[in-house]
């Protein structure tokens, strides 16, 4: 059917199928057995539609007229209908977010409180200890840094 619809062109051009070969940079045979093929390349429609002078329409009848209009028709109606949906998700989900952006921050501030609470005790419980050595005798062989001497037996 697309071939056909091509050879019928060119019979109604001015130029012959040698032309129209020469023009769309295929042989003579070339051409006329892509006139034979139901359908081809999307290039040799534009190949065809300038050679030509022809929109690429006139190879693609059933982009014209109503069918065409109502897909389109149908297509910017949903388009719409779903930038309308995105709009609703959009605001749902701002106060979603700031909710969720609320608990996060304040979640935040609960943790570096408590880090400096630990902090805080940590420093607290290593001066305990410092104070607590510094109180304690050393034992004589902590001072020299050798261990002690073995108790003899009598």
């Amino acid at each position: 059917m697309l071939g056909q619809r091509l050879k019928d062109a060119i019979q109604a051009s001015p130029l012959t199928f040698e032309q129209a070969a020469a023009a769309m940079q295929v042989s003579r045979s070339g051409l006329d057995k892509v006139c034979l093929k139901e359908s081809f390349d999307v290039s040799w429609l534009r190949k065809a539609s300038a050679v030509l002078g022809l929109p690429l329409s006139y190879f693609l009848p059933e982009m014209d007229g109503p069918p065409h209009a109502a897909v389109l028709a149908a297509c910017q109606q949903q388009c719409q209908e779903l930038q309308a949906q995105l709009a609703e998700a959009r605001a749902l989900t701002a106060p979603a977010l700031a909710q969720e952006l609320a608990t996060t921050r304040r979640r935040c501030r609960e943790l570096a409180d408590e880090r400096d609470q630990t902090l805080e005790t940590l420093a607290t419980k290593e001066l305990i200890i410092t104070q607590l050595r510094a109180r304690q005798p050393r034992p004589a062989h902590a001072l020299s840094g050798r261990p002690p001497a073995p108790k003899r037996k009598s």
